[in-house]
């Protein structure tokens, strides 16, 4: 929660009010009217390569500014990306979220067992001591091979 509540940016998913009880923590997040990439791809809907950059571009910016705060998402995956108002055009936005597992930069890593929504978006540096950026970026790299082949690539080899 302390690092969503830094990270002010269009593309990713804001908290808007947080308290806590003993025992609980509750987090009251915007809510975002849209379909997860993963729903929108496999009804087929995102198709145009247009439209494939454009939102690879916004995931691209959000990760970017939490890289440059100093954190890495570390979950990044077609579920973790919400589009908003996509129609016939090409007008949305996109916004990123699943930030539940994010740390800091650098950070050793807290088990050896590094945890995702699916194997295939972990990065081969997963293995190492320490977090970085580039878990992220394989993970975008996974998404849109997906999406420009229709198919997961590297399932067979997990």
């Amino acid at each position: 929660m302390e690092i969503l509540k830094k990270l002010n940016h269009p593309n990713i998913v804001q908290i808007v009010e947080y308290f806590t009880q003993p025992n609980y923590l509750y987090i009251i997040l915007e809510h975002i009217p849209g379909k997860s990439l993963h729903e929108l791809y496999y009804q087929e809907e995102i198709r145009n390569l247009d439209i494939i950059m454009n939102i690879l571009r916004q995931v691209l910016i959000a990760l970017k500014f939490c890289h440059e705060q100093g954190y890495v998402h570390k979950a990044v995956n077609p579920e973790h990306i919400i589009i908003l108002k996509l129609e016939k055009s090409k007008s949305f936005l996109v916004k990123l979220v699943g930030f539940g597992r994010s740390l800091r930069k650098g950070a050793p890593k807290l088990s050896n067992k590094v945890v995702s929504a699916e194997p295939l978006f972990i990065a081969p540096e997963a293995d190492n001591d320490l977090l970085t950026e580039k878990q992220d970026s394989w993970a975008c790299g996974i998404i849109l091979l997906e999406m420009l082949t229709g198919e997961k690539k590297y399932e067979n080899f997990l």
